[in-house]
């Protein structure tokens, strides 16, 4: 991996940790789960999350409850998985520019 990749990781990892919920493909990732399951995790109660207006998200402190781990735990991890697979957990869009 580049140094330029390398310091674009360290800038999404620093954000994710500051960051109180995830998306919930961002979760998925997270997990080691596919997208659908995360969505039927969270319709059976299995996967904390909150609504906002037409999102669905993944409360960061709940998650790292669920793997019972520590949020800073959970951002080392995310650490590891995006050196893997960046573009698994690259930051959401909005939609708007």
């Amino acid at each position: 991996m580049c140094t330029q990749q390398h310091g674009i990781i360290l800038i999404m990892i620093k954000h994710y940790s500051a960051a109180a919920t995830l998306t919930v493909e961002q979760a998925a990732a997270i997990l080691g789960i596919g997208r659908g399951t995360a969505y039927e995790a969270i319709r059976s109660g299995k996967l904390p999350s909150i609504r906002l207006a037409r999102r669905l998200l993944v409360p960061t402190n709940a998650l790292a409850q669920l793997l019972g781990s520590s949020v800073e735990s959970l951002a080392a991890n995310v650490e590891a998985l995006r050196a893997k697979t960046p573009e698994a957990l690259a930051p959401a869009s909005t939609g708007r520019q």
